[in-house]
């Protein structure tokens, strides 16, 4: 490549740089406002969704406890009259409800020591702070990680 066409090359480039530049700076104002507006509308939508994530656990808790709570009204109906009775909980299609055991409230003081357990992210996040930190009884190794290329 001969350098004056590098060089005209550059010049043109240049010259699309300041329209760029030129079509940028004449929306300025308007991006600006328009910005302005978005952020507007972001924040009182924000404030009005804010409700709605807070109250999602408890209405979570609340249809999940109704659910189980009419199972075992059902299956106890079933059980004292020997007939199969259809249930109020309805079948949702793509959707599948299963029982499962989780932990509810806890008693640190009253749990075994053999089911507690050491947040190893906690701590790592901790030693990023400080390398300096040691944690009694926690000590730590070096591993390696394989991956399959």
């Amino acid at each position: 490549m001969n350098t004056d066409l590098y060089r005209k090359k550059v010049v043109e480039l240049g010259k699309i740089k300041k329209e760029i530049n030129g079509v940028e700076e004449f929306f300025a104002a308007d991006r600006k406002i328009l910005n302005g507006k978005k952020k507007t509308l972001q924040d009182s939508y924000n404030g009005l969704i804010k409700p709605f994530i807070a109250n999602k656990k408890e209405v979570e808790f609340e249809i999940e406890d109704w659910v189980l709570k009419t199972w075992d009204k059902e299956k106890k109906i079933e059980e004292e009259t020997g007939r199969i009775i259809p249930s109020a909980v309805v079948d949702i299609p793509n959707f599948s409800v299963l029982e499962r055991k989780v932990i509810g409230e806890v008693d640190i003081e009253k749990v075994p020591t053999k089911y507690l357990m050491v947040n190893e992210v906690k701590i790592k996040e901790d030693m990023k702070k400080d390398d300096s930190l040691e944690v009694a009884g926690v000590t730590f190794k070096t591993a390696l990680t394989l991956t399959n290329n």
